[in-house]
């Protein structure tokens, strides 16, 4: 990607606010093919919650909900990163976490 994270301004983090992301998506294929796709996704800061994960349970964590190449959510939390995310294809979940 590239760039190659995303960056949460601190005038997003009010519900309801959006923020567009745009970026390449470069793909080499096994022969050595490049492609390049220009991309562009919506993240909107659905709640700001609590979650539990097997990791522990979090609070004042980021629910987005990301809207462009196929809808997801999203639970972040400061200082330790992504906690969940849910699309129509699965769920992945943070289950261990250690924190200096």
């Amino acid at each position: 990607y590239d760039p190659a994270k995303v960056r949460v301004p601190k005038t997003l983090l009010t519900v309801g606010a959006k923020l567009t992301d745009s970026y390449t998506e470069t793909d080499t294929d096994a022969a050595g093919a490049v492609t390049t796709v220009e991309k562009s996704e919506e993240w909107t800061l659905a709640a700001i919650e609590t979650l539990t994960t097997p990791a522990g349970t979090f609070d004042n964590t980021f629910h987005f909900l990301r809207a462009g190449a196929g809808d997801k959510h999203f639970w972040f939390a400061n200082g330790v990163g992504k906690l969940r995310e849910e699309s129509g294809t699965g769920t992945e979940v943070l289950t261990d976490v250690t924190i200096p």
